[in-house]
């Protein structure tokens, strides 16, 4: 997996120029998700490249960030406040593909990004029909997204661009959950990297209660409420570093979703549950529901 990216932003050679300007300097970025940890690493990147940052819950607050009511109707805010639109496809409320329609019906003409963890042919179909300008696969990788952020700004795109790098690996129905892998720390891959490392506590200090969510939904027969909460898990554990997580996520949304019997989605649900826990304990934080 390729690492977040680590922009020595300011250069250690320098130079009578000054220092190297930052390479979103000033690009006004308004980003969408209902997940806190996409939206607290999206925040991290662009920020540290140099973007002025703002982000949202949800397709409803997208529209009302750019947006004034005007009548019966909305029209948009006019200079916009922002230079380009980062939004999640699946969010609750209002989603980002019907916020990015009613933009679009309203003569938005800025940029917009779909983010989402489904990356099928027939998924970047859709984003470009609802009139997305590009389409980014999660988990996130920080580099490729900062040059289509930077691509799009300074001069933009007339056709649908991805930053996808390949199709994501089929989930494995029915997995075995090892003893191992419930005893095991799950560390991140960018466990070394001492600028990741608040970004990494705060995350895994979440997981508990994704975990406690997690069960509940399973236990109560809530499997909308399941697929939601892996699918945001799915999106998420890969740009810090856990793609097992990512994986394993991605295997309990496709049980939710193709029906599976109970006996695989159960098998799914508790190795998700113990990934974790490994990666919580790897960090030397308490397993214990409201450790967030």
């Amino acid at each position: 997996m390729k690492r977040p990216l680590q922009p020595e932003m300011i250069s250690s050679n320098e130079t009578a120029a000054g220092p190297e300007p930052l390479p979103l300097a000033g690009v006004r970025v308004l980003v969408a998700d209902d997940s806190a940890a996409n939206r607290r690493f999206l925040e991290w990147c662009l920020e540290r490249a140099g973007a002025v940052v703002e982000t949202v819950d949800d397709g409803s607050e997208l529209l009302g960030a750019l947006t004034v009511p005007a009548g019966r109707a909305a029209a948009l805010i006019d200079p916009a406040p922002a230079d380009i639109v980062l939004t999640d496809v699946e969010m609750p409320t209002l989603d980002g593909l019907t916020a990015t329609r009613l933009l679009r019906r309203l003569g938005c003409s800025l940029p917009i990004v779909a983010l989402t963890a489904r990356a099928a042919p027939g998924d970047v179909d859709e984003c470009l029909a609802a009139g997305c300008t590009a389409f980014s696969a999660k988990p996130i990788e920080a580099e490729a997204l900062l040059s289509l952020v930077g691509e799009l700004v300074c001069g933009g795109a007339a056709t649908l661009r991805s930053t996808a790098s390949g199709s994501a690996p089929a989930p494995r129905p029915g997995a075995d959950v090892s003893d191992a892998a419930s005893a095991a720390a799950l560390h991140s891959d960018f466990a070394d990297d001492p600028e990741m490392a608040e970004l990494i506590d705060v995350f895994v200090g979440g997981l508990a209660d994704t975990v406690s969510s997690i069960e509940a939904a399973y236990a109560s027969g809530r499997h909308d409420e399941l697929g939601r909460l892996a699918h945001q898990l799915k999106g998420a554990g890969g740009s810090y570093g856990f793609p097992s997580l990512t994986d394993a996520a991605r295997a309990v949304e496709a049980a939710v979703r193709s029906g599976a019997a109970a006996g695989v989605l159960e098998a799914e649900v508790v190795r998700l549950a113990a990934l974790c826990r490994a990666a919580i304990r790897a960090r030397g934080l308490p397993l214990h529901e409201g450790s967030a």
